[in-house]
């Protein structure tokens, strides 16, 4: 029979602060084990290993942003499942923003490995306002060598998303959290999902004065910089570097330009407007998860442990 009490499955969305929150649970991870939650990217920082197993999208999108080749790693399933095994731990982060992306055929496959680990599963995502999500998505195509105008704005299809996942691991499994800094507690991504209600019992006597939170965030380009990277992959054609490799030959030089502030066209504003209404409806009306252009957010989370530390960018 599966030991743990809980597995909490952080499937993203991707440019809501995925990083933020891996990179600093992989440095308490003593800390939370001590406390009765383990994460299982440890050093690594997240679950890739996860995501590669089950998913073939996840395998390709990796391919292509980073130009390097992605395996399956079905190493790291046993892995895992042995470490679940021998921690004195009741609760187990799991995490990749890649996760949201499994298909109605990857998703049964995904739920039956972690069955043998924890009857209990607790999904948890990030819905991000549409236009600041299209502005962080966009400049991340510039960052991996990639064309600014290439295919559409991009738009988060929430409500499919989430019914593609309830129909796998029930409504009651999601949790869906706003991604704004003014719901989170001290303006902090890390602090709110380790708030959540799941873990808030586990985390109560967490001492915030140990807990290391000090990931720097990369901002998004401005305007300008955007410019400027989408007409370097132009010349370039398909001769451009991508992933890392391009980061490394013109991101720092991209960063010099990053005066003034990037802005959608109002074209652009409209478009995604029209395809997310759909999306943020539903999000209002099944979650409470409203969007500043629609209504003022209401602070989602109390802080249970006290105040007064570090702020994580995001």
């Amino acid at each position: 029979m599966p030991k743990l009490k809980n597995i909490i499955l952080h499937i993203g969305l991707g440019k809501t602060g995925s990083t933020a929150i891996q990179r600093t649970l992989a440095d308490n991870v003593d800390l939370l084990e001590s406390c009765g939650v383990l994460y299982s990217g440890g050093t690594g920082h997240n679950d890739t290993g996860l995501a590669l197993a089950f998913s073939e999208v996840i395998r390709s999108t990796l391919n292509r942003n980073s130009g390097r080749k992605q395996k399956r790693n079905l190493g790291y399933l046993e892995k895992l499942q042995q470490r679940a095994k021998s921690t004195s731990a009741d609760h187990l982060i799991l995490s990749h923003e890649g996760l949201i992306h499994l298909t109605v055929a990857e998703l049964p496959v995904l739920q039956e490995f972690l069955k043998g680990l924890s009857e209990r599963v607790t999904v948890a995502l990030y819905a991000r306002d549409p236009f600041s999500y299209a502005l962080s998505a966009i400049s991340q195509r510039v960052k991996t060598g990639r064309r600014a105008s290439g295919g559409s704005s991009p738009i988060v299809e929430y409500q499919d998303i989430i019914e593609r996942w309830s129909v796998f691991f029930g409504r009651e499994a999601l949790e869906v959290r706003l991604f704004s800094r003014d719901v989170f507690p001290d303006g902090d991504v890390v602090l709110d999902f380790i708030s959540m209600p799941v873990l808030k019992g586990a985390l109560n006597s967490l001492e915030v004065s140990n807990f290391k939170n000090q990931f720097e965030w990369n901002p998004s380009l401005s305007s300008l910089a955007m410019r400027v990277g989408d007409r370097i992959v132009e010349i370039l054609g398909a001769e451009t570097p991508k992933g890392q490799d391009f980061r490394s030959l013109f991101l720092d030089e991209l960063y010099l330009l990053n005066s003034g502030k990037a802005e959608l066209t109002s074209t652009q504003k409209k478009g995604i407007r029209w395809f997310s209404h759909r999306h943020t409806k539903y999000l209002a009306q099944e979650f409470n998860v409203l969007f500043p252009e629609f209504k003022e957010p209401v602070k989602q989370s109390m802080l249970f442990f006290g105040e007064g530390h570090g702020n994580t960018g995001v």
